[in-house]
């Protein structure tokens, strides 16, 4: 994915991390942290760590990915 060829994850490692990073939102939520917040923070971090590696020109690539993300599609009714 570092060159831009972006791809929906799926398996056992998709799995493994979607499942740690559930973990840990959850357990921000019960600390009385609110989804936006904990969401928001996340995908900051994320979005450095990405940027840093592989530039901005990635970011808007991951976007694209996330845009055309067949669950979201459904949730907003597209």
């Amino acid at each position: 994915m570092a060159n831009g060829d972006f791809e929906i994850l799926s398996g056992a490692k998709f799995a493994a991390i979607a499942n740690r990073a559930s973990d840990f939102i959850n357990s921000e939520l019960r600390l009385g942290n609110s989804t936006d917040e904990v969401v928001c923070i996340l995908v900051r971090v994320a979005a450095d760590y990405a940027a840093a590696e592989y530039g901005l020109d990635y970011l808007e690539g991951l976007a694209h990915v996330l845009r055309e993300s067949p669950k979201l599609s459904q949730e907003q009714g597209q």
